[in-house]
């Protein structure tokens, strides 16, 4: 498939104006266009601290607040974040709670049960 730049910036726009996101409609140019594109793990499944970033996250918590929760600095909360955003295939906060309860991550509070607050 061979398509100009200006082709392929009209398509990206046609599927934001249809609600999907820009750097998705991208990626799904770059895979149809040949390109490689990053591997998907094929088990997604979610560490113990990633988990436990995760449940703090849905309940309305901050990088910082999380981190304070956990022991950890609010960095090392963005670098798990990161990680739980790449094996659930999502792009922001909402998405990755969303789809880790979605897909049953989320249905026990993993290690965040021990933690104190600050």
């Amino acid at each position: 498939m061979s398509t100009t730049l200006l082709d392929q910036d009209a398509v990206v726009r046609a599927a934001v104006a249809g609600g999907a996101c820009a750097p998705c409609a991208r990626l799904v140019l770059a895979i149809v266009a040949g390109a490689a594109a990053a591997p998907v793990p094929d088990d997604p499944l979610l560490t113990e601290r990633e988990q436990a970033v995760l449940v703090l996250l849905e309940r309305g918590l901050t990088a910082a607040q999380i981190g304070r929760r956990l022991g950890i600095s609010a960095a090392t909360v963005r670098k798990h974040l990161e990680h739980v955003y790449a094996k659930l295939g999502v792009h922001d906060r909402l998405s990755a709670t969303r789809d880790a309860r979605r897909r049953g991550l989320l249905q026990v509070d993993v290690g965040v049960t021990a933690v104190t607050t600050l």
